[in-house]
């Protein structure tokens, strides 16, 4: 797993992503979004030549949004997905449609394999009533047929409690302020949620350079070597 002083190889930084080659690139990037929960974030990059590279991510609950990674706020890192060079050409052309279309997409915890329809719309699976930043990024890869984590291996955290709690103080908030995009019943939905199997945004991005679909006990530790650098750096 390594120290937290040190980066794991397969996390970059945007320094280290050239916009001057032939090739597309895609990957999953991550950011400390608030130290003081501490919450990290995660989007779908895409880099095409002679472009700034972008991230297209669920902000929150229905809030697709699509940067440019110079003009963000925080300071992402990033995984590169190892895929050949016409299905990154894919999923960069797949991540502009998304953008332009915007969906609406909810909120939710449960992960069950939902993945993103032609047109960007979420397509849910199982138990699901919405998706995370984190499995935001898996529908959009599932989309490609990239599907990067054996979701059968994952299992429930207690420290993923806090960050449960979090996020439904989260989901009231933003219903006091948009009341027309999001209604009470969500948020107890996502409420009863509560204590079940998380997907981290570190463990996607971990995902992204290692044998497909990646178990839980290999994810894990790769994604709190992750964590813990991206803390201590931020």
């Amino acid at each position: 797993m390594g120290s937290p002083s040190v980066r794991p190889a397969w996390l970059h930084t945007l320094q280290e992503l050239s916009t001057t080659g032939t090739d597309t690139i895609v990957g999953v990037a991550i950011c400390i979004s608030n130290r003081d929960v501490p919450l990290v974030h995660a989007g779908v990059l895409y880099s095409e030549p002679g472009e700034a590279p972008r991230v297209l991510h669920l902000a929150f609950h229905a809030m697709v949004k699509d940067q440019a990674l110079p003009d963000a706020v925080v300071d992402y890192h990033w995984a590169q997905l190892d895929v050949d060079k016409d299905l990154a050409i894919s999923i960069a052309g797949y991540c502009r449609l998304v953008a332009r279309r915007s969906p609406k997409i909810p909120y939710g915890i449960v992960y069950e394999g939902g993945s993103l329809a032609g047109d960007g719309t979420a397509k849910m699976s199982g138990h699901e009533v919405g998706l995370t930043c984190a499995t935001f990024a898996l529908a959009v890869l599932k989309w490609a047929g990239c599907e990067l984590l054996d979701l059968s291996t994952w299992r429930a955290r207690k420290e993923d409690d806090v960050w449960h709690g979090h996020i439904v103080k989260m989901l009231i908030n933003f219903h006091c302020r948009n009341p027309n995009l999001l209604k009470p019943d969500h948020i107890v939905a996502v409420a009863q949620e509560r204590g079940c199997a998380r997907f981290r945004p570190e463990e996607v991005a971990a995902a992204c350079g290692l044998p497909w679909p990646v178990s839980f006990a290999h994810a894990e530790p790769e994604g709190m070597a992750a964590r813990a650098w991206l803390l201590a750096a931020s």
